[in-house]
């Protein structure tokens, strides 16, 4: 959770440079003269859509992290560790072993149920608050938020890992894909009953 805060705020910090940037004068304040409400509106929706989707990665890295290691342990289930009374070979043992596999299995599967609902829920929550700006500018803009576009970008992205300032390495920043921290699982159905009313 704490490398997904990490993440959360380097994009938010990256945004209010790039907003305090606009703001002045010169060659940036004509850029801002070129990007209209409309513009502003769409670029929202880029940043909406990569900040959801890594979100959504995120968690579907923990979940699937979560449900690799009890498939682990419930392997490594033997005399040794602490199965005293049923053999490891034994029938018991595998019946034992097959039940905490589907166990896993169906936690894994109610897991990515909940974050999918989640992420529609938040999709929900943001078109009601676009709906608003709309109103404000007086103008109907095609929502142009993609979480394939996003997942795409995600792909060309690294994590920085700045080093340890104890060991003097601060200066030694390194770049580690993104694959050890996100996964693009595939997206499952939200539940219904946990949706929120859409706005449109």
């Amino acid at each position: 959770m704490k490398t997904f805060r990490w993440l959360v705020t380097v994009i938010m910090v990256a945004g209010v440079a790039h907003a305090a940037d606009r703001r002045d004068g010169g060659l940036h304040g004509e850029l801002r003269k070129m990007c209209d409400p409309v513009c502003e509106l769409h670029a929202q929706d880029g940043a909406f859509s990569l900040l959801i989707e890594t979100y959504r990665q995120f968690q579907s890295y923990q979940i699937e992290t979560d449900y690799q290691m009890r498939l682990q342990a419930a392997r490594g289930l033997s005399e040794d560790r602490g199965s005293l009374v049923i053999e490891s070979s034994s029938k018991g043992m595998q019946t034992l072993r097959e039940y905490i596999f589907s166990l896993a299995k169906q936690e894994r599967d109610l897991r990515f149920e909940k974050l999918q609902t989640q992420c529609a829920n938040f999709n929900s929550a943001y078109a009601c608050v676009r709906k608003t700006d709309e109103n404000y500018i007086g103008e109907k803009v095609p929502n142009t938020a993609s979480q394939c576009d996003a997942a795409q970008k995600l792909r060309d992205y690294c994590v920085i890992n700045p080093g340890t300032l104890g060991k003097g390495e601060i200066r030694k920043a390194g770049c580690i894909p993104v694959s050890t921290v996100l996964l693009d699982a595939p997206t499952v159905a939200p539940d219904p009953d946990r949706l929120i009313e859409s706005c449109e």
